[in-house]
């Protein structure tokens, strides 16, 4: 079996997966990711992207959510715009994305602070 950037040449879509999960613990939006994989030269839509993303342990997604409030924060941005960026993910259900979600988040990453843009982070309440 032959081995090519640590892909199987014999089975391409291990590489396609080695990819979107690459990109999906960066934060990357599932479109960004369409992209990347075409510009190497796949054929592949954004809904097929989504599919392979869904397959991923949550630990994978959790990553990405993460990864994707920590630069929002830095950014000092509201709760609600936040809420946006991980929507913008397109990998992310929308059903997931509260304002407790994010704000559990933002205490794991700020643990001292009792409060966020004026949202609490002991009731995890805005």
């Amino acid at each position: 079996m032959s081995i090519y950037g640590g892909c199987k040449l014999t089975d391409p879509f291990s590489c396609i997966q080695d990819t979107i999960k690459s990109f999906v613990v960066l934060g990357t939006d599932s479109y960004s990711i369409q992209s990347i994989l075409e510009g190497q030269g796949y054929t592949i839509t954004e809904p097929q992207v989504v599919a392979y993303i869904a397959q991923f342990p949550s630990s994978t997604l959790d990553e990405a959510f993460t990864a994707t409030v920590t630069a929002k924060i830095r950014r000092n941005s509201a709760v609600t715009f936040i809420k946006y960026a991980i929507e913008e993910l397109g990998y992310i259900p929308q059903a997931d994305i509260t304002d407790r979600k994010v704000l559990m988040i933002i205490k794991q990453l700020r643990p001292n602070d009792s409060v966020y843009k004026g949202c609490s982070l002991t009731t995890f309440t805005c």
